[in-house]
């Protein structure tokens, strides 16, 4: 799920960012699938929210994404995976 306000919130931030949040067990939230996997984006501009939320679209949409997340077994683990895949996602790779 990707959780992000409509309008940026710049009066109440002092900078951008992006939470993940993972359930060991998926909760029902907005389908019929339960969802154990959630994005919290919050900006302070609307050019640097699109951004984020095509970024992020573009990496949960590449091949195992979300089962990496899935399968990471530290924060820090996970957050060198993410930044190795936006790398290869942004160099041409898969």
């Amino acid at each position: 799920a990707l959780l992000h306000p409509r309008r940026p919130q710049a009066d109440i931030l002092a900078q951008p960012f992006v939470c993940l949040g993972r359930t060991l067990q998926g909760i029902p939230f907005g389908s019929r699938q339960l969802t154990d996997i959630f994005f919290l984006i919050a900006s302070t501009d609307d050019a640097g929210h699109l951004h984020v939320l095509a970024r992020l679209s573009r990496l949960l949409s590449s091949d195992g994404f979300t089962q990496l997340i899935r399968d990471a077994e530290s924060p820090a683990e996970l957050h060198a995976e993410i930044i190795k895949r936006e790398a290869d996602l942004l160099a041409g790779g898969s």
